[in-house]
């Protein structure tokens, strides 16, 4: 197989310190993709280094993908390439992205995937059409080996993005409905189901200590509610509970969860993607 421009991408890769490729997508561990687009990448952009952020996100789940790369991409440092594959279209006529943020790149299908990072002000997105940054033979269902994985490694060799392609106006963003922020409660959502099945939402914790200042209530006096279920006051840590309690605690993502102590609170409470959450005060329900 030829990857090209193979030799000219070596040039540049030994001038470089090692990048790091992040890679994030719905492919699995069993079936070989994943260990074939480093295989590619490492052709091409031989001294990478490879950060698998995860291959377990739910088939198909943009939500997810998008709420995952959001949060994990700043933890990385700044000249990071993030490849983020969750294509439903592939093979379409959808299109390929990269964008530019604070110093981090981002490769895409234009699914509304990278819509967080594309609605802040300072980044920049082209659509990758220049094919001479792909391989040369492409399979209609396997654009993460063939497209996006050249692409990311060529990034971490220092070609331009906008030598992959012309900036791009009208990428897909898709309508995220923010947290809700009243003066006596707030209405946020469910985003991501993580492999505990515990349920993270959109609330991030600053904006909770700043509503619960104003209200001058504790966490012990915040109430949770959902479905028919009632949460009264906020966890530290799951711990707090005994075995089969719900609780609700800000997590590692510095978002409100909701969780059972030792069990699954998506299987348990049937809450999915997108459920609605509501916070106010003891007493104000």
């Amino acid at each position: 197989m030829t990857i090209k421009p193979f030799e000219e991408s070596l040039k540049k890769a030994s001038a470089k310190n090692q990048s790091v490729i992040t890679l994030l997508t719905d492919f699995g561990n069993e079936n070989g993709f994943v260990g074939v687009m480093k295989g590619v990448i490492l052709q091409i952009a031989p001294s990478a280094r490879i950060i698998d952020v995860t291959h377990d996100l739910p088939p198909f789940s943009i939500s997810a993908a998008l709420f995952l790369n959001e949060w994990c991409y700043s933890y990385f440092p700044a000249g990071s390439v993030h490849l983020c594959i969750v294509d439903p279209g592939v093979g379409s006529q959808r299109r390929v992205l990269i964008a530019e943020l604070d110093g981090h790149q981002f490769a895409a299908p234009d699914n509304g995937l990278l819509t967080p990072i594309l609605k802040r002000k300072a980044a920049k997105v082209y659509h990758a059409t220049n094919d001479r940054y792909w391989l040369d033979k492409i399979s209609n269902t396997f654009h993460g080996r063939d497209i996006f994985s050249p692409l990311a490694a060529h990034l971490a060799n220092g070609v331009a993005a906008a030598e992959m392609g012309a900036p791009l106006q009208n990428p897909i963003l898709l309508h995220i409905e923010p947290p809700k922020i009243n003066p006596l409660s707030i209405d946020c959502h469910v985003r991501y189901i993580d492999r505990f099945g515990n349920l993270i939402t959109d609330l991030d914790q600053e904006s909770y200590k700043e509503w619960r200042n104003h209200n001058g209530c504790s966490e012990k006096e915040t109430l949770v509610l959902f479905q028919d279920q009632r949460i009264e006051g906020l966890s530290r840590s799951y711990a707090e509970k005994n075995q089969g309690e719900i609780l609700a605690v800000f997590d590692g993502y510095d978002r409100l969860e909701i969780a059972i102590a030792g069990g699954n609170a998506a299987a348990t409470t049937g809450l999915g993607f997108d459920a609605l959450i509501k916070i106010c005060v003891t007493g104000a329900e």
